[in-house]
């Protein structure tokens, strides 16, 4: 089944994004928004009128192909307007909609331009005017900066994101990677084997993953199994083999004796040669240095746990004033009780 029981409320006027691996659903699920594809069961409402049974050209929406689909014989201007043409509109409403929605995307000096006259960017801008000069109520878009190398598609999130602003519609954005996700949405919804996992903005399920897939899924996560031993109000104490006694924030109706995975951010954990006295807001272990990765703004450090686990520690260089430990060192990692994340086992 490629979406399972899938429930979701989009906003209008919301960047939202479905997130998840290859497999996960999310191009089933906006083909089903789009109309090329029936569920069994169940209702898609959009701005409150039902669409089951309505065909793909009978639905307020647009679909913004990864490859773009641009026509190569036709120039900017040309692709913009063939959509309109092809509904009959007279050339008096067609040329003062092809050129709003060319100066929305920026690209009104170049409407003579044909496809392959234009960088990876201003191709995906050309299939976004495509798009809007319909005027849909919802614009979805399939992996839309997957064709551009690292640099332009950094550019273009915060670009698109800007452009969904300006034009107030509705945008629901399928991709598989978490930094484009994380920097567009106003919401996202992770998606694994067809169900739903967990919907939030980017802080919340960055911050506050409901799943252990969710904490790995989205960036980098370290995670240590371990036991309630003991629950003292929000705080827990959770035993873990081969450490010993560690604190967390508590989950709601957890029990003493029950198998917990407690999580942490690579960016929430610091690095020192001094073995603190013990605090009761604060976590510690000592650890060996397995490699130190320079990274520019920061050095990235993989960890040999007292448990031979291996975590990840990212430090930022901080103008080059931090302690720099190498592999071999030994350490002390460290990092406030409250800032882990507990997960049921």
């Amino acid at each position: 089944m490629a979406v399972d029981r899938l429930s979701l409320s989009i906003r209008r006027g919301e960047f939202f994004s479905l997130l998840g691996p290859s497999g996960s659903g999310k191009t089933t699920t906006l083909r089903l928004l789009a109309g090329f594809e029936q569920p069994d069961g169940g209702e898609i409402l959009i701005e409150g009128t039902p669409m089951i049974g309505v065909p793909p050209n009978r639905r307020p929406v647009n679909l913004v192909f990864q490859n773009y689909a641009l026509f190569p014989h036709m120039t900017v201007e040309q692709n913009v307007t063939f959509g309109l043409q092809m509904k009959g509109l007279p050339p008096a409403e067609i040329r003062p909609r092809v050129a709003e929605a060319l100066e929305m995307v920026q690209l009104s000096g170049k409407l003579e331009r044909f496809p392959d006259q234009l960088s990876g960017g201003e191709q995906q801008r050309v299939a976004l005017a495509r798009a809007l000069v319909n005027q849909p109520a919802v614009l979805l878009l399939d992996e839309p900066l997957g064709a551009l190398d690292k640099k332009l598609r950094q550019e273009m999130e915060v670009e698109l994101k800007a452009l969904q602003e300006r034009v107030g519609i509705t945008f629901v954005c399928v991709t598989h990677d978490q930094e484009e996700a994380l920097t567009m949405s106003d919401r996202l919804a992770v998606l694994n084997h067809g169900r739903l996992l967990q919907v939030g903005t980017p802080e919340e399920v960055y911050r506050a993953p409901a799943s252990a897939f969710v904490a790995n899924f989205i960036g980098v996560s370290n995670g240590l199994s371990g036991r309630v031993q003991e629950v003292d109000g929000d705080s827990a104490h959770i035993a873990v083999e081969g450490i010993g006694l560690l604190r967390s924030p508590a989950l709601l109706g957890l029990s003493a004796g029950r198998s917990v995975l407690m999580t942490i951010r690579p960016e929430l954990l610091r690095l020192s040669g001094v073995d603190d006295p013990a605090d009761g807001n604060q976590n510690q272990m000592k650890v060996r240095i397995a490699k130190a990765i320079y990274s520019g703004n920061e050095i990235q450090y993989l960890l040999t746990l007292p448990n031979n686990l291996t975590w990840k520690a990212r430090v930022p260089n901080a103008g080059g004033t931090a302690k720099r430990f190498h592999a071999g060192e030994s350490a002390y990692v460290k990092w406030q009780s409250g800032e882990a994340v507990l997960l049921p086992e």
